[in-house]
């Protein structure tokens, strides 16, 4: 399973090659559009529309190489020179930028032989005379590195699930992880019925698709050093189960697993880094589906650490499976875990497609909240603070058993009840959600192919290497 894209080649010269076949680059402030000149040798000549550099927002910089991949495939060009010195004075940060024309670069799809072929931008030419070359060999490097990271997860996340059952995704990691110091153990039902792991294992015992829970370990820190926890959702189809959805609802329910894919992603990206730092990843795989075996509406399941739940809607599977993987991080004493999800459509509906952000209402909560926020704009993983309070979790308290898996306001509210059910099984450590929801798959302003866009991977990489 491979993404039907491939690495850029970036090739540090001191002037443009003599060759027609090169588009280059430029930027106007007085362009009507992006467009594409034809120059009296007949080279192409793609020309970005900007604003002020100095005026430009953090989107605006990070978008700025998608547009030229999408203007440069829209033309069929295959190679591009582009001028260092004049485009770090618009992006500013030349290094993020490469990852960006990696990340437009990919496509994903299973079509036998395409009309017209890929559109795939072979090579770019870096033209600099004044730039540190090992420094900018340095770059392409990290930027290679985490742009593979990013399109695992993409890749992962894109897979249908008559292909990427929760055993194919435990082998295809397996496979990504070989010859990286990562230690990878898969728990099979079996061991999650010893665990006490009722919840995961009720969630997906309507498929003939068995349940896995899938553990990570890159210990490169410190012995005795605390690890960091990255947990994320695998449900690799969600039905809704009992409360089925809609037909055209439910055909976009592969990315459900969009939340495992990515912390995935994160976990090999940082052993390609050599990040030395101790980080465990932990990821239930489930499908919700329907049998006679399926767990009901109404039901009441008792989670590992004893707590009773009830089912209102066998919609709310996720934060049934992510409670118990924030139970199960407890063993490991983590100084922080956070927890990725496509939790909620709520989230989707409040933030279109920007990541929802929840952490402990209190000063560290606070504190932590803001890194991250500081992090995602550096990153173009942008995140923004939902509320979570005492108030959201009064909503979640069932009157038949501890808890309830949604709350008694139904949808109101629902990113944040949400959060406060999850809340109720995180470590006594610190602690941060996010709601993927609405970042799961690439929006058309985006310059992104249709699809997962790995959203949150690089912002778990940056929090992890400088937390």
């Amino acid at each position: 399973m491979e993404a039907k894209s491939q690495a850029i080649k970036f090739t540090i010269v001191t002037q443009t090659p003599d060759d027609t076949g090169i588009a280059t680059v430029g930027f106007s402030r007085y362009a009507k559009r992006d467009e594409v000149h034809i120059l009296p040798d007949g080279r192409q000549r793609i020309v970005i529309k900007i604003g002020k550099p100095e005026e430009m927002t953090d989107r605006q910089r990070h978008l700025v190489p998608r547009r030229i991949i999408a203007v440069a495939k829209g033309a069929g060009v295959k190679r591009l020179a582009l001028y260092v010195d004049e485009f770090e004075k618009v992006v500013h940060n030349c290094d993020q930028t490469l990852i960006e024309f990696e990340m437009a670069n990919y496509a994903w799809d299973l079509k036998k032989d395409p009309e017209g072929g890929r559109d795939i931008i072979e090579e770019i030419l870096l033209v600099t005379c004044t730039a540190d070359v090992a420094l900018m060999t340095a770059s392409i490097e990290r930027a290679g590195k985490i742009v593979a990271g990013v399109n695992a997860a993409r890749d992962l996340a894109n897979a249908r699930a008559n292909v990427m059952t929760p055993q194919a995704f435990c082998a295809e990691v397996i496979r990504l992880a070989a010859g990286l110091p990562i230690e990878i153990e898969v728990l099979k039902p079996r061991d999650m019925k010893a665990l006490g792991m009722g919840g995961v294992l009720n969630v997906g015992k309507g498929s003939a698709s068995k349940s896995r829970f899938l553990i990570m370990k890159l210990m490169a820190g410190s012995a005795g050093v605390r690890p960091t926890m990255l947990v994320g959702k695998g449900v690799v189809h969600d039905t809704c189960g009992l409360a089925i959805k809609p037909a055209e609802s439910a055909v976009d329910m592969h990315w459900d697993k969009s939340g495992g894919a990515t912390v995935v992603g994160a976990i090999l990206t940082a052993a390609m880094l050599g990040v030395k730092k101790n980080i465990i990843a932990l990821v239930p795989l489930v499908e919700n589906s329907i049998s006679s075996k399926a767990y009901r509406n109404g039901d009441i399941i008792t989670m590992m650490d004893g707590t009773t739940v009830e089912v209102i809607n066998t919609d709310a599977e996720c934060r049934l499976i992510l409670a118990y993987s924030l139970t199960y991080a407890k063993r490991f004493d983590p100084r922080i875990v956070i927890d990725v999800a496509t939790l909620t459509g709520s989230q989707r509906t409040a933030l279109g497609n920007l990541t929802g952000l929840f952490t402990r209402d209190d000063e560290n909560g606070d504190l932590l909240a803001n890194q991250l926020i500081d992090l995602g704009k550096r990153v173009g993983d942008p995140v923004w603070r939902l509320p979570l309070s005492a108030v959201h979790e009064e909503q979640v308290k069932s009157d038949y058993a501890d808890l309830r898996n949604t709350g008694k306001l139904g949808a109101l509210a629902g990113a944040s009840t949400a959060a406060a059910f999850l809340k109720q099984f995180v470590p006594d450590c610190q602690w941060a959600h996010l709601d993927m929801a609405g970042a799961m798959t690439a929006a058309d302003d985006e310059y992104l192919a249709k699809g997962a866009k790995g959203a949150c991977v690089r912002l778990l990489v940056k929090m992890v290497e400088t937390y």
